[in-house]
C-alpha cells in the first residue's frame, strides 16, 4: 500500500477567514465545475428524498453560505420559518438575492446560542462545513447544534471530503502529497456520541473524481453511472466522496 493511503487526515486550520470576502466566485463553480455542477445535482435529489418525511416549522442552516441548501429547504418546507447563518457578509449578500424567503443573519456559529433559544429548532442542516472546520470549531458547533434543536428534533449534514474514498485515495497517490480530507467518523461520530441516531443517509461520488474529471472514464460515462448510484440501494452506503446524512436527535435528555 502507498504510504501516503495510510495517513490520516489534518483538519483544516482556520474556516471563517478562508470563507471571508468569498461569495459569487464560489457559487459560480457549482454551475461551471462538470462533476462539482453534478454533485450539486446530485444532493438537491438527496435533500428532496430525506426531507420528504419531516415536518419542521423551524429550520436552522448554519454556515449557509450563497444559500444554496437554504433555498432548497424554503422549496421542501413550504410554510416553514427558514433562517440562514454565516459568518462571511459577501456569502450572505448572494444569498439574500437568491432566497428572500429566508432570513440571513451574519453570526459565527459559536455565537449561536446567544441568539438562538435552546430547543427551539425542529431541523437544522449544516452542508461542506464540518469537515473544512478546524477540531475547536467543530466542537464548538456540535454543541450549539445540540443545544438548539429540540428533543426529536432532525439534523441534515455532510461529509463531502471523505478522506478514504476513491477520490482522495487517487488523490494521495497521483499528488505523492496529502489531499485535505475527514473520515465519516470524526463528522458524525460526535453527534451519534451524544445520542443521536441515523435515519437516513446516501452517499455520492464512488468513482476517482475532481470537481473537473473523472480519473477513470470519460466524463458522460462518469455521469451516468453516478446517477445510476444514487438510484440504487448501493448509495447507502457510506464510501463516496460525498455522503449526507439525516440524524435525530434523542427524544429525551439522558
Amino acid at each position: 500500500m502507498h504510504s501516503l493511503l495510510r495517513r490520516r487526515p489534518e483538519p483544516t486550520t482556520d474556516y471563517t477567514s478562508s470563507h471571508l470576502g468569498r461569495g459569487e466566485d464560489y457559487d459560480e463553480g457549482f454551475a461551471t465545475a462538470p462533476l462539482r455542477a453534478m454533485m450539486w445535482e446530485m444532493e438537491q435529489a438527496v435533500l428532496h428524498d430525506l426531507l420528504a418525511p419531516i415536518e419542521a416549522a423551524t429550520v436552522l442552516d448554519l454556515a449557509c453560505g450563497t444559500g444554496r441548501i437554504t433555498d432548497r429547504l424554503v422549496h421542501e418546507l413550504p410554510g416553514a420559518q427558514v433562517t440562514g447563518v454565516d459568518v462571511a457578509a459577501s456569502m450572505l449578500e448572494v444569498a439574500r438575492r437568491r432566497v428572500p424567503g429566508a432570513t440571513f443573519v451574519e453570526l459565527d456559529g459559536r455565537e449561536l446560542t446567544s441568539v438562538v433559544p435552546a430547543g427551539s429548532v425542529d431541523l437544522a442542516t449544516a452542508f461542506r462545513f464540518f469537515p473544512n472546520a478546524d477540531p475547536a470549531l467543530r466542537r464548538s458547533s456540535v454543541a450549539a447544534l445540540d443545544a438548539v434543536l429540540r428533543p426529536g428534533g432532525h439534523l441534515l449534514l455532510n461529509n463531502h471530503r471523505n478522506f478514504w474514498s476513491s477520490s482522495y485515495v487517487v488523490r494521495r497517490a497521483r499528488s505523492g502529497r496529502d489531499a485535505p480530507g475527514a473520515t465519516n467518523r470524526s463528522i458524525v461520530g460526535p453527534f451519534l456520541d451524544r445520542g443521536f441516531s441515523v435515519v437516513g443517509r446516501r452517499s455520492l461520488g464512488v468513482l476517482p473524481q475532481s470537481d473537473e474529471r473523472c480519473y477513470v472514464c470519460p466524463l458522460p460515462t462518469a455521469v451516468r453511472l453516478e446517477r445510476a448510484n444514487l438510484r440504487s440501494v448501493a448509495a447507502r452506503h457510506t464510501a463516496g466522496t460525498n455522503t449526507v446524512w439525516l440524524l435525530r436527535k434523542r427524544s429525551t435528555a439522558g
